[in-house]
């Protein structure tokens, strides 16, 4: 995720009263896996993955990345964070800001 696309989304997240987002998370409880999460809310347990080349066959799609990306996905699962997928043009949406808020929410009325 290039710095523009952070600094856009930080600035979305902070007009729409979400908490500041952390950049390139990596999980301690995977550790020693190397794994980086695009976005991160640690402390609501929410993960944000913006998934680039999806119209060229990027990496995301093709069989390697896509089962590595699986793996990811799946280990954060496992240990309760919640991990939302957009493309690069969807995370800087309303929309997307909106169901990441939303997530939020639930999982503070569930704490």
């Amino acid at each position: 995720m290039n710095a523009l696309l952070q600094k856009a989304f930080a600035a979305l997240c902070e007009a729409e009263g979400l908490p500041r987002p952390i950049f390139e998370v990596q999980i301690k409880a995977l550790l020693p896996r190397r794994w980086r999460y695009d976005i991160g809310f640690p402390d609501q347990m929410v993960l944000v993955e913006v998934e680039g080349g999806a119209f060229q066959q990027g990496r995301h799609v093709r069989g390697k990345g896509f089962l590595g990306d699986m793996e990811k996905y799946n280990a954060a699962e496992e240990l309760g964070y919640h991990v939302l997928r957009y493309t690069p043009q969807q995370i800087l949406t309303l929309e997307a800001i909106h169901q990441i808020q939303r997530v939020i929410q639930r999982g503070e009325e569930v704490r």
